[in-house]
């Protein structure tokens, strides 16, 4: 009798949509404010965008991951993310990370620079073909989807004053860098970290986060910068397609799992039309892996987001 069965897999990532079945926190975690590298000479939160007259501008959002504002390393990681977007280079680097998806470690804000975590951070870049541009003719917004938007806030720059992580460019080439917020250039970029749960501070807090994002099946965020009629946004996920892995010996895990989270892992001999998927486990943090027996020469598995 032959004896060697061979096993394929095929990785589809399947999402469910409303809401996981764990225990849900009865209200979102507390939130900070709405911050950005531009110097707030009246307060974290201006009230006032100038008005853009210009013939158009082209608006672009980039998520990146940075440190906290008051870790010793963001200056360098901000300067180096300024510095690769105004050279169009923006990339993953040593300082800096771009990103389109998150875990819920990175929506973390802290007060305290002992947080030593990643966090999210917006390169907001505005293009003209004149000297018509200035940092106070931009807005930017957070909206987050599927929880009551508790993220959401607003973001402008009204009485403020250019920074090294928010410049302004010329048409000759003159870096501004510094002074009013209503010098005017062909480009203005600008570091953003729009509002993030307040929660870095102790484990509790840490936790209670955690709890509140993963209780989502998607927990999802879309920052929309606007000057004028003209808007450019970027958005982020929790909702990471699974990668599994199979080892000769039968074993079925996630490369990339989220902690928190759980998969429900189904199989099926083919992927004929009218075919049924069967539940073979689940895989959580608890328990990584499940030992697979397939007695047809190829069977698939994919892999059930809860």
């Amino acid at each position: 009798m032959k004896k060697t069965k061979l096993v394929l897999m095929l990785v589809l990532a399947v999402f469910m949509l409303g809401e996981t079945a764990q225990s849900k926190e009865a209200s979102a975690p507390d939130t900070g404010q709405s911050v950005s590298g531009a110097k707030a000479s009246a307060g974290i939160h201006s009230l006032s965008v100038s008005q853009y007259t210009g013939s158009g501008a082209v608006v672009s959002v980039t998520a990146v991951l940075l440190p906290v504002k008051l870790s010793p390393s963001w200056a360098a990681a901000a300067s180096s993310t300024i510095n690769d977007a105004r050279n169009g280079t923006l990339h993953n680097t040593a300082d800096y990370t771009t990103i389109t998806s998150i875990v819920w470690q990175n929506l973390v804000y802290s007060e305290s620079a002992t947080w030593a975590g990643t966090i999210v951070w917006q390169v907001v870049d505005v293009r003209s073909s004149a000297d018509d541009l200035s940092l106070d003719m931009i807005r930017m917004t957070s909206q987050s989807n599927n929880d009551g938007n508790s993220l959401g806030d607003a973001l402008e720059f009204g009485g403020n004053s250019y920074t090294a992580q928010a410049i302004a460019i010329k048409s000759d080439g003159t870096v501004i860098n510094s002074g009013s917020a209503s010098q005017k250039g062909n480009r203005v970029i600008v570091l953003t970290q729009m509002k993030l749960f307040n929660g870095g501070a102790t484990q509790s807090g840490l936790d209670e986060v955690r709890n509140w994002v993963n209780s989502f099946s998607e927990f999802k965020i879309t920052y929309t910068a606007t000057v004028g009629a003209y808007s450019g946004t970027a958005v982020l996920s929790t909702l990471v397609a699974p990668r599994l892995t199979i080892t000769p010996a039968g074993m079925i895990g996630i490369q990339n799992l989220q902690s928190g989270r759980s998969y429900k892992i189904e199989s099926r001999n083919s992927l004929s039309v009218g075919g049924s998927w069967s539940a073979v486990g689940i895989i959580t943090d608890a328990s990584p892996t499940l030992s697979v027996s397939n007695t047809a020469p190829i069977g698939f598995y994919r892999a059930v987001v809860q």
